[in-house]
């Protein structure tokens, strides 16, 4: 069982999380908020102004924008690494050729953008939306068989709301 401070704190970290979200939404949804104050509120009664909520929005979607950069340029490093070391101390020769081929491809795809800009926007097109859009299909296809299988034995709300 985890101690009070560890639950707290996880508690805190979900509270301030969406409390950046809500931020976050209400600023890029409304830009800044108009609020007045009424007379009959005690000590700040009759206050009026906006609440500047577009300028930290515009703020947390560019830390996000980055981290995601960030995270993508590490995620691809660490695909390169990875293969690099199965090529070198590679199991099976089948470990070793997939890698050599990602390998190959990686460099291929670099090496095709650096001579022409374009290449990479016909990459995309031809190559990388056909894949997606079949992933796409097959994650379909396992969503609905997930949910006639968990629907199969009895029909709960809990269950309806899981596939739902």
């Amino acid at each position: 069982m985890r101690s009070r401070v560890a639950r707290l704190s996880v508690v805190l970290a979900a509270f301030i999380i969406i409390a950046i979200g809500m931020v976050t939404m209400l600023g890029l949804l409304v830009g800044n908020l108009l609020y007045a104050i009424p007379e009959t509120v005690p000590v700040i009664g009759g206050a009026s102004g906006d609440l500047a909520l577009g300028f930290p929005a515009r703020v947390f979607v560019r830390i996000a924008v980055v981290t995601v950069g960030l995270s993508v340029v590490i995620g691809i490093l660490n695909l390169l690494f990875v293969n690099v070391r199965r090529i070198v101390s590679g199991n099976t020769l089948s470990a070793r050729l997939s890698s050599l081929v990602l390998l190959a491809s990686f460099i291929a795809a670099y090496a095709y953008y650096v001579v022409d800009p374009e290449i990479s926007r016909t990459l995309l097109q031809e190559v990388q939306i056909p894949i997606e859009a079949a992933l796409a299909g097959l994650l379909f296809f396992a969503l609905v068989y997930g949910g006639s299988r968990i629907l199969k034995d009895r029909v709960t709300p809990a269950r309806l709301l899981f596939v739902i």
